[in-house]
């Protein structure tokens, strides 16, 4: 379902793009994720942001489809979803740049940390550190 609809998002802005026939399996420490190659070039005139705007959410954050499924989340969710399945990234002077969504991240303020996940989120609080050195 999400290489679909990267498929369909990218082909009107794409001069060349290859998907990969079948997903492969990226290990890591924890855990594994199916992975599907998408490698293309962008025409001139399709834009970094226009692009975020295409691609995100995809389905496997957002459901599908996309609208009906953006207003049972915000309709049925209960959490608020700070910055899970967040774009983030940089965008030059020239246009370029790179996005990524963060499904994993944290924010961290004082001695407050919010964490996001799959799940949802979570808030912990760090504890008051003593008065030891423990590096």
């Amino acid at each position: 379902m999400v290489v679909e609809m990267l498929r369909a998002s990218l082909v009107p802005l794409a001069e060349t793009l290859e998907i990969g026939a079948a997903p492969g399996i990226l290990p890591l420490r924890d855990v594994q994720h199916l992975v599907t190659p998408v490698r293309g070039r962008l025409r001139d005139q399709a834009g970094l942001l226009a692009l975020a705007e295409r691609l995100h959410p995809t389905p496997a954050v957002g459901g599908e489809p996309r609208e009906l499924a953006l207003e049972m989340i915000a309709e049925h969710e209960g959490i608020e979803r700070g910055w899970y399945a967040s774009p983030i990234g940089w965008l030059g002077i020239d246009g370029d740049g790179e996005l990524m969504v963060a499904l994993r991240c944290g924010l961290v303020a004082g001695r407050d940390a919010r964490l996001y996940a799959a799940a949802g989120s979570s808030r912990t609080r760090t504890p008051r550190a003593s008065g030891r050195n423990r590096g």
